[in-house]
């Protein structure tokens, strides 16, 4: 599928927490599930929708698990575009990712829905980690507007790669809101034949992708410059760690008493940043 829109809202309750909703939940009758659709956007800040695209939405299946990849593309030219991302210091093993469920499995949270006319109860979570994904995880990176990188000076601009992460995300979970919405609506099978639906942001750019690498050693006290080059490596696949904008607020985290390991997950996502080249390798690799 090619050019998703899309239209989301922050959530500012729980959709459980509606009048209609709760009095059945308490009296032990099951809710129907055009109540809590309703329920579900009443709980949204309607004052701040936006509207965005996804402009590529594809399907992968892997050991008979269902992945929706939420694709964005990225065209700029590639004579005058570097990405250079700069590496955690603390190394995180994995991909963090999306998956809805009939179980939790303790991570956290961020939709759950009830048991609704014929349909399970079911939970949307962010998971720790996909160890398929061998990717080096950035949480800085520069967009460095001229090929040549100057020891003095360079034009550069965070903005950039940040509003292409943060536009996919805004997509990512409008879709994911979306799709559990429509099947709870259509009183449809949620899930496959695994019993599970995972969701993954994806970032596709002709930009040239960098690594780099520096000694802390050789950072001048005084000034603050290195006094030795870093190393510019080219990838052509990078896992980017971004905080979610304000447009992005799923219902459950609002009153859970979340640790500092879960609030993290929660509120800085996992983006998949990808050449064209990275891409193919990625599809033909995972299996």
């Amino acid at each position: 599928m090619s050019e998703y829109p899309i239209h989301l809202s922050p959530f500012l309750d729980l959709p459980k927490k509606n009048p209609i909703i709760h009095s059945r939940i308490i009296a032990g009758r099951i809710p129907e599930p055009l109540s809590f659709v309703r329920a579900a956007n009443e709980s949204m800040d309607k004052t701040t929708v936006k509207e965005t695209s996804i402009d590529v939405i594809a399907g992968k299946t892997v050991n008979q698990y269902c992945f929706n990849l939420c694709i964005e593309s990225k065209k700029l030219d590639p004579r005058f575009s570097d990405w250079v991302f700069f590496q955690q210091l603390e190394y995180k093993q994995g991909f963090h990712y999306f998956r809805r469920s009939y179980f939790a499995n303790g991570e956290p949270i961020l939709l759950s829905t009830p048991e609704l006319g014929s349909q399970k109860e079911t939970f949307l979570t962010v998971n720790k980690a996909i160890a398929d994904f061998k990717y080096p995880i950035c949480d800085f990176v520069l967009s460095l507007k001229n090929k040549e990188i100057e020891r003095d000076y360079y034009k550069s601009d965070k903005t950039k790669v940040d509003e292409s992460a943060r536009q996919i995300m805004e997509g990512t979970y409008g879709f994911m809101i979306e799709r559990i919405l429509h099947h709870i609506l259509q009183n449809e099978p949620i899930l496959g034949r695994s019993d599970t639906d995972y969701f993954i942001p994806i970032v596709v750019t002709n930009a040239n992708l960098f690594m780099c690498d520096f000694d802390k050693d050789s950072i001048d006290s005084s000034s603050g410059h290195l006094k030795k080059e870093p190393v510019y490596t080219p990838v052509d696949g990078i896992i980017y760690e971004c905080p979610v904008p304000k447009t992005v607020q799923f219902p459950d985290p609002i009153e859970a008493n979340t640790t500092s390991v879960e609030n993290n997950l929660i509120r800085k996502w996992h983006v998949l940043i990808l050449t064209p080249k990275g891409l193919t390798e990625f599809l033909s690799n995972w299996k």
